[in-house]
């Protein structure tokens, strides 16, 4: 695998070609349903968004790609209720956190690699393991912050409801609308 972020001055930037082999090799990657989740084939999400995407030809746009290939998985794979709780452990704890198959997933892309011939570094499992981090950090951001639009959204739409009318040509009470808004008395 390329270096896809760079962790010292004299370490250099390679361009990666690609996510890995053109093909999904044969093997078991499937993250087992559970009571949170519902689970899925790897294999057959990879296959799903290689044809709907271009090879990557730049180390930004495959990291583009695996982040998306990361998004993919929590969203299909995983219950809503979760995600703000799915986490990439470095070993297995019992918290309040969902573990996320990160070894899966680094099993998966490492087997990529290796059917496409190309290099796995001794900082592979450490590489992909950073990039699972940062894709899962990402997605809880962006849920975040849709969430925060959406309650914005409903917020105005509930907020206009109450706001005083315009007046119109038909209005009984002096070409004005009543308003909806009440003024309580102070006490």
């Amino acid at each position: 695998m390329k270096k896809i972020y760079q962790k010292s001055s004299d370490e250099t930037f390679e361009p990666s070609t690609e996510f890995g082999a053109p093909n999904v090799p044969p093997g078991e990657f499937t993250i087992p349903p559970s009571s949170y989740d519902p689970g899925g084939d790897l294999s057959a999400l990879y296959t799903r968004l290689q044809c709907k995407s271009r090879v990557p030809s730049s180390t930004s746009e495959y990291v583009n790609f695996f982040n998306k290939f990361i998004h993919h998985v929590v969203s299909e794979m995983y219950s809503r209720d979760v995600w703000p709780r799915l986490t990439a452990p470095i070993r297995k704890r019992k918290n309040q956190y969902v573990d996320f198959e990160s070894e899966l997933v680094r099993n998966f892309v490492k087997v990529m690699h290796e059917k496409a011939n190309k290099e796995t570094r001794t900082s592979f499992y450490f590489d992909v393991f950073n990039m699972i981090t940062v894709a899962l950090t990402s997605f809880r951001r962006n849920m975040k912050s849709q969430e925060a639009r959406e309650q914005s959204i409903s917020y105005a739409a509930s907020e206009s409801d109450t706001i005083p009318s315009r007046p119109t040509s038909q209005s009984t009470n002096g070409g004005l609308e009543v308003s909806q808004r009440t003024v309580n008395s102070a006490e």
